[in-house]
């Protein structure tokens, strides 16, 4: 199972991740601010405030829909004579009357805060935050505690703040001693700690709500037989967020391999695309099998959008590479090289990322490759010419010709590597990718496409057509 969490007070949106048709969420109401004292050297301490509530519910939904959301803020505190604090704000999903929590009440200077009580909320299942407290003389009283996932938030005793409900609500603050403020209830929910009297002392905020989402991946991805194939054939498909910022990734490995750090990873560089899911349609279809065939070796193979489908190989794409390097070597690939698999404009990306990070690169695989952007910008004017000034501010002649993998010839890693293209290509000149392979010592390979019909003159090879154990043995040798 997947959760996402959101705890940014506010509205947002979410987007349901691609074969996902079921969700789990759980809403958190915020905590309710606290009461302070009566005024600067009264003698009566503030009353609690109320811990937000929850609300559970399965909710079907389509891949791609986007969702809106609401993520209440915890109630403000106040200072000593003033009565200002404020309750906490409800957080609901899909709208308030599909499922919603229930903020807590603030606290006043007699008068506690109530619970955000689930009978004011929507939702299949529903808790209660619990209440605040009243002042014990000169101590303020406690808040409530945030309701949880299964059970309600606990009323505060005395000044001590109540419990969160299990598992994860929020507690509530203490109340403060004379001349001390209030705790602030802790996210999600709880709710805030009266202040102490005397000396103008603050009372507690509450805890902002927050949202959980949970979805199931789907189970592992079945291919074809393939001639050559070695080793399992059952591949698990994962789809994350959090590798690479603001950006979804898909993560492919045999489902017989541990992340243990003892299997190598391997990094793909998509091609120039006309949507946001271009790399991941090119990363899973049939006609691209090496990444499967790659993964049912025992390697990880991670795709990602860098930036945009048409980054060129510009700063925002080889910083969004290197997030995506450091969360492999975080989450148990092997240390230290990795291997390198691109097409098109993904050489272009993965040669500027490489040239600035040599030592991490094991070897470089390349289908059609970008290595002369100088000719293909000439060679392609409209959409193309177009893209590749957008990826440098208008402009790619000035201030993205450096970039060309061609200009970086002298800083790229020596190590093995494989092209293969095509003379039937009409966007990458074939002669550039053999010229650019024996610059670097690599074996550059022409194979006639798969596909007869070339996805807008450009070449695609299927796996079929490649000297599969040849690439396979290469990234063997290379990251083993």
């Amino acid at each position: 199972m997947t959760t996402e969490t959101f705890s940014t007070p506010g509205a947002g949106t979410f987007t349901v991740p691609e074969d996902i048709e079921l969700l789990t969420v759980v809403v958190h109401g915020a905590g309710g601010g606290a009461g302070s004292a009566s005024g600067v050297g009264s003698l009566t301490a503030g009353a609690g405030a109320g811990g937000g509530g929850s609300s559970i519910s399965d909710i079907v939904v389509t891949p791609g829909q986007v969702i809106n959301y609401f993520i209440g803020a915890g109630g403000v505190g106040t200072t000593a004579g003033q009565t200002g604090s404020a309750a906490g704000g409800d957080t609901w999903f899909v709208n308030a009357t599909t499922l919603m929590a229930k903020g807590g009440a603030r606290g006043n200077q007699n008068a506690i805060g109530a619970g955000g009580a689930a009978a004011s909320g929507f939702g299949t299942t529903k808790f209660s935050g619990g209440s605040g407290r009243t002042n014990n003389g000169q101590i303020g009283g406690g808040g409530g505690g945030g309701a949880g996932d299964t059970a309600n938030g606990v009323t505060s005793v005395g000044s001590a703040g109540g419990a969160g409900g299990a598992p994860d609500g929020g507690a509530g603050g203490n109340g403060g001693p004379s001349g001390n403020s209030g705790s602030a209830g802790a996210a999600p929910g709880g709710g805030g700690g009266g202040g102490g009297a005397q000396l103008g002392s603050l009372s507690g905020a509450g805890g902002n709500g927050r949202i959980e989402i949970t979805y199931e991946v789907p189970p592992p991805a079945s291919y074809p037989p393939i001639e050559g194939y070695r080793g399992p054939r059952d591949i698990v498909v994962r789809r994350l967020t959090g590798v690479v910022t603001g950006e979804t990734s898909l993560l492919m490995y045999s489902n017989r391999e541990l992340f243990d750090g003892r299997n190598p990873a391997i990094i793909y560089f998509h091609g120039m695309g006309a949507s946001d899911q271009e790399p991941h349609a090119a990363f899973t279809s049939y006609t691209n099998m090496l990444p499967a065939m790659l993964a049912s070796q025992g390697f990880i193979v991670l795709s990602s959008l860098w930036g945009s489908t048409t980054n060129f190989g510009n700063a925002t794409a080889v910083t969004k590479v290197a997030e995506a390097y450091a969360w492999l070597m975080a989450n148990g690939a092997k240390s230290g090289k990795v291997g390198v698999y691109c097409t098109s404009m993904g050489f272009m990306t993965a040669s500027n990322w490489m040239a600035s990070n040599p030592s991490v690169v094991g070897c470089v695989l390349g289908g059609s490759p970008l290595t002369n952007a100088t000719n293909v910008y000439a060679d392609n004017p409209g959409t193309i010419q177009t893209n590749m000034n957008g990826a440098y501010s208008g402009n790619f002649t000035a201030n993205g010709t450096g970039r060309s993998p061609h200009n970086l010839i002298d800083d790229l890693p020596r190590v093995p590597g494989r092209f293969f293209y095509s003379d039937l290509d009409s966007i990458v000149r074939a002669a550039d990718c053999e010229s650019f392979a024996d610059a670097m010592g690599w074996e550059g390979q022409m194979l006639e496409p798969a596909i007869p019909t070339l996805t807008g003159g450009h070449a695609i090879y299927a796996a079929q057509n490649l000297p599969r154990v040849d690439v396979i043995d290469m990234f063997h040798a290379a990251l083993r």
